[in-house]
């Protein structure tokens, strides 16, 4: 016999599919690794808490509001020791990864998952030692997005008139390293090839978190879990409906 769907059946699978989001979002913690250098292996830059409602905002004169979502910068093949702890040491790390999204057209509604190579230039410029910490200003000069599942009028670029710095500390625990880093990164969007360039309204702020998957290219798992866990609440909702 089919028991009734009561409105403790919905509370119970509205917790579980709180539970499966607040598990798919990676945790911030301090990054810490047996090497000091960066970007550190198996790590990647996210917006906070899994991403804000909009991550970077492009206002375009033919398609209105054009926002980049859920981003991720992950896949580094390159990892470098940071300069020497001494005033006007500087570094300039040169590295190809991977960036994800969702760029999403308000005007239309329309919106799809992207997932593209990136070349990378970053300076790391030593600042100061507290303790044994060592702190890094950092600011990425060259950021070109283009290729994978975008569009082939589709590019992303850091801006060239905005700086998107950050800061990298770098903690000595004895054989191993704990790591923070974050960015605040401007960029432009393209929808020409590069013929015309799109200013971000907003600077993008990521920071270093693990990355466990090693598979960038995927959604991000809370996304998942909201459109499955959605899908459940409306169709238990229909049914408590139909009953009552």
């Amino acid at each position: 016999m089919t028991q009734p769907i009561t409105q403790r059946s919905v509370g119970l699978l509205f917790l579980l599919t709180a539970i499966a989001v607040t598990t798919g979002i990676p945790a911030f913690a301090d990054v810490i690794r047996s090497s000091d250098c960066i970007p550190p292996p198996a790590s990647q830059y996210l917006s906070p808490g899994g991403g804000p409602a909009t991550h970077q905002s492009y206002i375009s004169n033919q398609f209105g509001p054009i926002n980049f979502d859920n981003p991720a910068h992950a896949l580094f093949n390159k990892c470098y020791s940071p300069p020497p702890s001494e005033p006007g040491a500087i570094t300039q790390d040169v590295f190809d990864s991977i960036v994800r999204g969702t760029i999403r057209f308000e005007r239309t509604g329309e919106e799809f998952f992207c997932c593209a190579p990136a070349s990378v230039v970053v300076n790391v410029a030593f600042a100061r030692v507290s303790g044994n910490i060592r702190f890094f200003d950092t600011e990425i000069v060259t950021l070109d997005v283009a290729g994978g599942n975008l569009p082939p009028n589709i590019l992303i670029r850091e801006s060239p008139t905005l700086r998107s710095v950050g800061q990298t500390s770098i903690e000595d625990l004895g054989g191993q390293f704990r790591i923070n880093s974050f960015f605040d990164v401007w960029t432009e969007l393209s929808l020409d090839q590069g013929q015309t360039w799109i200013p971000s309204s907003i600077a993008g702020h990521v920071e270093l978190a693990e990355d466990t998957s090693q598979n960038v290219c995927l959604p991000e798992p809370s996304s998942i879990f909201l459109m499955f866990g959605g899908c459940g609440l409306l169709l238990v909702r229909r049914k408590l409906t139909f009953r009552a």
